[in-house]
């Protein structure tokens, strides 16, 4: 049942183990990561996350630190933006796996941008007007 849940999943879920080698991945993951879990279970992180020594970097801290990480807008790849949240699973006072979640993000700031660029056009219509009207029928 677990894993059909977390299979149904938008976000990215990886399973690493204290080793940081991964042994879950769902299919939000396969996504993006663009490729099978057949083939990525049993990677290690370096070799998963080769082009992100940021995303690398937090894995290791928060495995070393045993202390939840959260990363926004962190580059999973040159063209993929990611959250990350990242979390030690801890057993008998040991990290005994870490578990993160990665939530792809470059829509979103897109749409953001997008959102700003409009209000900025916006409001140099509105000054424009303002501007012409004076220009047109001064004040005296």
């Amino acid at each position: 049942m677990h894993k059909k849940i977390l299979d149904h999943l938008n976000v990215a879920i990886l399973l690493f183990d204290n080793e940081l080698v991964l042994t879950y991945l769902n299919s939000a993951g396969e996504i993006l990561l663009e490729g099978s879990a057949k083939h990525l279970v049993g990677c290690h992180a370096d070799s998963i996350f080769h082009s992100s020594g940021t995303l690398l970097a937090q894995l290791q801290q928060a495995l070393k630190t045993q202390e939840p990480l959260v990363g926004r807008e962190l580059n999973l790849t040159p063209s993929v933006t990611v959250n990350c949240s990242i979390t030690p699973l801890i057993e008998n006072n040991q990290c005994a796996e870490v578990l993160m979640e990665l939530q792809q993000v470059d829509r979103q700031l897109w749409i953001s941008k997008e959102e700003q660029l409009s209000s900025q056009h916006h409001i140099s219509r509105t000054l424009i007007r303002g501007l012409a009207h004076e220009i047109k029928n001064p004040l005296g």
